[in-house]
């Protein structure tokens, strides 16, 4: 809802990462949510003008929003993010100007929108992401490069915001078609992913 609640107020959905005069990456989508996550506190404490790794941003770290964490541990127990976009030039997160609506030409209940990592050690500011051209696209128990979860199955969000776990099984090409939101892909019939209500009601994966 928050990525939706975005793109109402300003015709797009938010950039993958915003740059400075350089064209460096200083700022992650993540923190440009934060007024649509009721930390509004919190996002007006950020300083859009220094990058997000400058000092004082560094200090905010410990206060991250515990909806971009598997688990609700409460501030400063984490400053990971396990929500990842994948960037790409037909996904939903490209690397020039925003994405409006209309050009989701693929539909709104197919393409991915946010995908679950446990490996890569994202700080949640920083503005660090997958990229379509080389994540991994088996699903794995852990990855720093690809989708992945404690929870059994893994889980992501489409663009109409839905949550849909995933079989572990998903063939490579299915799970890149899905993740494009241009790219005008055949999908095969009966898509291996079930929708849910809460992404955080599953079983965790025994451990071994």
């Amino acid at each position: 809802m928050a990525v939706a609640n975005y793109h109402d107020d300003y015709g797009a959905f938010p950039p993958a990462v915003v740059r400075d005069e350089q064209g460096q990456p200083i700022h992650s989508w993540r923190a440009l949510l934060l007024p649509y996550l009721e930390q509004m506190p919190l996002y007006e404490e950020y300083d859009f003008q220094a990058p997000w790794n400058g000092p004082h941003n560094c200090q905010l770290l410990a206060r991250w929003p515990a909806v971009y964490a598997f688990t609700d541990g409460g501030e400063g127990t984490a400053t990971v993010t396990n929500y990842l976009a994948v960037l790409g030039d037909q996904t939903v997160w490209r690397h020039g100007e925003p994405v409006t609506l209309p050009q989701v030409v693929d539909g709104h209940d197919t393409p991915i929108l946010v995908v679950e990592n446990m490996g890569s050690d994202i700080q949640w500011t920083k503005p660090d992401d997958l990229e379509l051209d080389t994540m991994n696209l088996e699903i794995a128990a852990v990855s720093s490069n690809g989708i992945s979860s404690p929870y059994d199955p893994p889980a992501v969000v489409t663009v109409a915001g839905r949550i849909q776990t995933l079989s572990p099984s998903i063939h490579p090409d299915t799970l890149r078609a899905l993740v494009t939101a241009s790219g005008g892909e055949a999908l095969p019939s009966g898509l291996p992913w079930r929708s849910i209500t809460d992404g955080r009601v599953r079983p965790l994966k025994p451990e071994r």
